[in-house]
């Protein structure tokens, strides 16, 4: 999930789920490196495929509102499980609602409170805790990105601050 310069890393990292962790040496990487371009592959692509997500991240972080971020998360959750051969409209979550506020930079309350308007939105369903089911993807991604007046819209009259259209 990283590579550095020193022999100090600037960051770590905690599984939510079963995991395998490799450790390369600077050697190693140059030669795997080499390898990727005698297959035809580019780490420079997966390298930038890696800078682009963490870019993501950042933008997730500083300008999304909570329910954006909320949505960004469960889009981006249903996109890694559809290659893994999961349904992209079933989402198992390994991440406790505490843990997933912590990476979206959020309060607990405010990851319930954006999860349940999500639920009375009719985007999602959830038969069980760390079961959601998305039920109106298009419109969770139009959400996910900054796109909300066409999915919920506050309604001042009303004793929920959000109103499906």
């Amino acid at each position: 999930f990283g590579l550095a310069l020193q022999s100090d890393y600037s960051f770590s990292a905690e599984a939510v789920d079963d995991a395998v962790v490799l450790r390369f040496a600077r050697p190693r990487i140059e030669t795997m490196a080499a390898d990727f371009v005698r297959r035809g592959c580019s780490l420079v692509d997966l390298l930038t495929s890696e800078l682009m997500a963490a870019q993501d991240q950042m933008l997730l972080l500083g300008r999304k509102t909570a329910i954006e971020r909320v949505a960004t998360f469960l889009v981006m959750m249903a996109e890694r499980a559809r290659p893994a051969g999961g349904d992209d409209h079933a989402i198992e979550l390994p991440m406790s609602r505490q843990d997933i506020a912590d990476y979206l930079g959020l309060t607990l309350e405010t990851v319930s409170r954006s999860i349940n308007q999500l639920k009375r939105s009719g985007l999602i369903a959830l038969p069980h805790p760390n079961r959601v089911v998305i039920r109106r993807s298009p419109a969770l991604r139009n959400l996910g990105q900054g796109e909300e007046g066409s999915v919920v819209e506050r309604h001042p009259s009303s004793s929920s601050p959000w109103q499906h259209h």
